[in-house]
């Protein structure tokens, strides 16, 4: 009986709450989804070990759940590293086709693709250009051609314009466009029914002046976050960077090329032109002409009529001048009121005899200013490329030489 009693008590409070514990410890999921505690009755033996282990199952839950916290900040950082990468990758393609291309069209079309390539939630966007009051689209993807094909939209009913009060000074992000009182459906490369949902839109500044904007826009509602607002941030001031380059390149090489006033082609550029042509002309035995023009009395102009009198006399020049040249001839302005002239395919003496018939028609129609009508003539001197030299300062000597021959016998004419 002693035993019997015994082994019930042994059963009842050791060998059930062992087994308890046991299978409590077992049911016990060691990974990183640790939310389980052993059951606690302060009457079990072995109420304190679980007391413990509950402790140690605590402190286990605490260390996944930090280390997940650790796991996402490290997916995030080295998803920072990506996109840093990444935009760096397209700006320096950037700034590499800003080198190599005089095309603004073709770095708009690399600016977008890079930074769709950089915004990885956007699949479709337009680059947009200021002119006048309306927005024109310069670049776009995802679009279809026809659709998008010379589309312009007025400043005022633009996403942008909108979206910050018709200040445009500022990146904004549209999680739903239809919320806008404005939109137009523009046919995507998706499908017919698939329309832009959600956009991101950054204004381009140049000179502190709106230059355009770039949109980038996806077919899905709050396709965006707050990453892609910061990456589109960093791509709006390198754009605003690399155009107000490319835009300065342009006008250095522009005034590097052409004369301010007249917009003719300068010296410079003519003698570049000259050598290219020279050495092409030497190796097939092309010929060619130089003419040098000298506008006659121009002091008497600036004398009596001032100088913006004489400017406009040297602009209606250049003018006139450059209708009668062929495709293939240059214009350029030498220096003051002289003018040269390289023309291809062309006879002397037949070269001469449209010169003769420019003058006359110059003489017949008077340069029409404000306050008074100017007549505005001028002499010449052709010089043949391979007979008269093969240097263009030889040519243009033997031009000048010519031209003041021809101003002396025409001013004898008409003093």
């Amino acid at each position: 009986i002693v035993f019997l009693l015994l082994f019930v008590f042994l059963r009842k409070h050791i060998i059930k709450p062992v087994m308890s514990l046991n299978r409590d410890i077992l049911s016990i999921r060691l990974d990183s989804q640790i939310d389980y505690h052993l059951h606690m009755d302060e009457k079990d033996i072995f109420f304190e070990l679980r007391q413990t282990v509950n402790g140690l199952l605590f402190k286990m839950r605490e260390y996944f759940d930090k280390t997940q916290e650790n796991q996402v900040i490290l997916i995030n950082k080295n998803k920072e590293l990506e996109d840093s990468f990444q935009l760096r990758e397209s700006m320096l393609e950037i700034s590499k086709s800003i080198m190599k291309t005089d095309e603004l069209n073709q770095i708009y079309e690399i600016i977008l693709k890079n930074a769709l390539k950089s915004i990885k939630h956007a699949k479709l966007g337009t680059i947009m250009i200021k002119d006048g009051d309306y927005l024109k689209v310069v670049s776009h993807i995802g679009f279809e051609g026809n659709s998008i094909k010379d589309f312009n939209i007025p400043i005022v009913d633009s996403f942008l314009y909108k979206a910050t009060d018709g200040k445009m000074d500022r990146l904004v992000r549209i999680d739903d466009v239809k919320i806008l009182d404005s939109f137009y459906f523009i046919k995507t490369t998706e499908n017919e029914n698939a329309y832009i949902q959600s956009t991101i839109i950054a204004p381009i500044y140049v000179a502190e002046e709106l230059y355009g904007m770039v949109s980038l826009d996806s077919l899905d509602i709050n396709r965006f976050d707050d990453n892609d607002e910061k990456m589109m941030s960093f791509f709006q001031n390198n754009i605003e960077i690399a155009i107000t380059k490319h835009l300065m390149f342009e006008k250095t090489l522009y005034l590097s090329r052409y004369d301010n006033l007249t917009k003719l082609y300068n010296r410079r550029y003519f003698a570049e032109f000259f050598n290219t042509n020279r050495e092409k002309a030497l190796r097939y035995g092309e010929q060619f002409n130089i003419v040098i023009f000298d506008i006659n009395k121009l002091k008497y102009v600036n004398d009596h009529f001032g100088h913006h009198a004489g400017d406009a006399v040297i602009v209606d020049f250049s003018k006139r001048l450059s209708d009668i040249v062929r495709k293939s001839d240059i214009i350029s302005r030498y220096a003051g009121d002289e003018f040269m002239g390289m023309f291809f395919n062309a006879d002397k003496n037949a070269l001469n005899e449209r010169l003769l018939q420019f003058l006359n028609d110059m003489e017949n129609n008077l340069v029409q200013l404000s306050n008074a009508s100017i007549l505005c003539t001028f002499s010449f001197g052709i010089a043949e490329f391979g007979v008269d030299g093969t240097e263009l300062d030889q040519l243009l000597r033997v031009a000048d030489e010519r031209m003041y021959r021809f101003k002396k016998e025409y001013c004898k004419q008409y003093p």
